[in-house]
């Protein structure tokens, strides 16, 4: 087989989606890829992979089919406090013993490895998120594993307005509705059911306000904010140089560029007007570049350059 080798050092960058319905087809699209080739190429019986690759890559695939076991988990507690019905045959006190404990190894074990690269809390909010959409196309792939189509997720868009995307909450609106019904049910059960279900109640009441925090975050991740900007910005340091068609010349640093564009912060006081046409000067290793641009914005040190280039 073949060895895989890691780099600490970053080889390639991708854009990310726009808005959240196209995050959420991305994601569709990867959910049921990983799940087909779970089925058509399984890495537990492929042949030159060791223990560790296997679980590993195996594990990268089964982690897309939490859609269905999320749901369960957000709607659970509704069915001891709406229908009556114990889907767990153990008092629960001993259900908090259990439970409690391997929720939060797990958050501290996630912690402790993504560091300050992810937060245990968004996770949840992401995964929530994903577990309407992802589900059905995991199932059927996970059944017919060539059932579905490949689509390429459009980016680079514009949101020219903050607005709320109503339709790809509704799923998530609902079962608030619907756990907030639970916590009006499971408060009248706490002052007038029989008092050896009082403890139960409580527990699935903290359960249902769980979920009612990680289906919030969830809707409020439906609010699409305002994004103008024709092209992805990508932050960097740099020394530079601006040279006005004058001759004068001042030191600066580029901290931003984009496909058509750059931002730089001149040292001292800014002493270009915007309009006007420049040079912007960088060096790699012993070569030097010129580029000629256009002063777009200019805000105290922070200048914005437009490049008279088709690309920069």
């Amino acid at each position: 087989g073949h060895t895989s080798a890691y780099m600490r050092i970053p080889q390639a960058a991708g854009l990310a989606t726009e808005s959240l319905s196209a995050h959420i087809g991305q994601r569709i699209r990867w959910a049921r890829g990983m799940v087909q080739i779970f089925r058509l190429d399984n890495p537990l019986f492929g042949k030159g992979l060791k223990l560790a690759q296997r679980v590993c890559y195996a594990n990268a695939m089964l982690h897309f089919l939490s859609g269905i076991p999320r749901l369960i988990f957000l709607t659970a507690p509704l069915a001891f406090l709406l229908l009556h019905a114990y889907i767990i045959y153990a008092p629960a006190l001993m259900i908090a013993l259990f439970v409690l404990p391997h929720m939060i190894h797990a958050s501290l074990t996630n912690s402790k490895i993504q560091g300050k690269y992810r937060h245990s809390f968004w996770s949840e909010i992401y995964e929530t998120v994903l577990a309407w959409y992802i589900a059905p196309p995991t199932f059927v792939a996970l059944i017919n594993p060539h059932k579905g189509k490949f689509n390429v997720t459009a980016k680079g868009g514009l949101v020219e307005e903050e607005y709320v995307d109503w339709v790809i909450s509704r799923p998530y609106i609902y079962l608030v509705l619907l756990n907030l019904v639970g916590v009006a049910v499971g408060i009248w059960r706490f002052m007038y059911g029989p008092e050896n279900e009082i403890l139960t109640v409580w527990v699935s009441i903290v359960w249902v306000f769980y979920n009612l925090i990680i289906l919030g975050g969830a809707v409020a991740v439906s609010v699409e904010s305002k994004q103008v900007r024709r092209s992805h910005r990508v932050e960097m340091s740099m020394p530079a140089a601006i040279a006005r068609e004058d001759g004068h010349l001042f030191s600066c640093t580029v901290h931003d560029y984009s496909d058509g564009g750059l931002g730089i912060k001149i040292h001292g006081d800014a002493q270009v007007l915007e309009g006007q046409n420049a040079r912007l000067l960088l060096k790699r290793g012993q070569q030097e570049y010129a580029f000629p641009v256009r002063v777009a914005r200019v805000n105290g040190s922070e200048v914005g350059l437009l490049s008279l280039y088709t690309h920069l």
